[in-house]
């Protein structure tokens, strides 16, 4: 889900710069209200997890990889506010440390997995849950999915508005990686829920030993990773 260099012109580089920016210091702002100094561990685990885990990228069978986002799991379990912070930090890490994206596309990229994704699954998630604390159960369980699928189809359009990207083609190509974060998080959502403990209030109890878990799976499979190209690069260099 990630622009590649070169895939901007001037105007666009600076428009999404200028929004980007814009969109996270409103969220800073926002983030003094809404977030509790209670969750800022759980968050600060949950997102070195997302950091690690879209290092990890899976064959689709298409001739192309994919690699699971997570915006939409942090906007669930965090508020959307909370994961516009996380995506930042997480696409800054990525584009300073690990050389995924640059610089010139950070604006573009998070408007799209860091403002459209979280909002998106935010928006989803409610319409089908209300105000329900996450719990495992069906109902839940499919609402995460139905969420996370549509957070990666609403990125993909605004990919497409933003950059010269085929609609399209790149729908056709990111609807199987839609398909596979749904199943993730939902996975994902599992695995954190259950490592809920009763007794402790909602804004303590979202354990970290769970996440833990995550980020050392996360480690061990980024030995597996897949080396196709993602599917923004299949779908905008389909020749190389």
């Amino acid at each position: 889900m990630h622009l590649p260099e070169g895939s901007l012109n001037s105007s666009a580089v600076l428009i999404t710069t200028a929004v980007g920016i814009l969109a996270f210091g409103i969220a800073c702002c926002f983030a003094r209200r809404k977030l509790c100094p209670k969750q800022l561990p759980s968050l600060l685990a949950m997102t070195i997890f997302v950091c690690l885990a879209q290092t990890v990228n899976y064959a689709t069978g298409f001739g192309y990889s994919g690699h699971w986002v997570g915006a939409g799991l942090l906007s669930i379990f965090f508020g959307p506010i909370a994961a516009m912070l996380s995506m930042a930090a997480v696409l800054g890490t990525q584009s300073s440390l690990f050389g995924d994206g640059c610089w010139a596309t950070l604006g573009a990229n998070f408007i799209n997995i860091g403002i459209v994704a979280p909002w998106a699954a935010h928006w989803s998630f409610k319409l089908l849950q209300g105000r329900r604390s996450p719990q495992v159960d069906l109902g839940q369980i499919i609402a995460v999915g139905i969420a996370n699928f549509f957070a990666i189809v609403f990125a993909t359009i605004s990919l497409c508005l933003i950059s010269s990207a085929s609609l399209l083609a790149m729908l056709l190509a990111n609807t199987c990686i839609a398909v596979i974060e749904a199943v993730l998080s939902m996975t994902f959502f599992i695995i954190c829920v259950r490592g809920l403990e009763a007794r402790l209030s909602m804004l303590r109890r979202f354990a970290l030993k769970p996440i833990a878990i995550l980020i050392v799976l996360a480690l061990c499979l980024g030995q597996l990773s897949s080396q196709q190209p993602n599917g923004v690069d299949h779908v905008l260099s389909p020749h190389d």
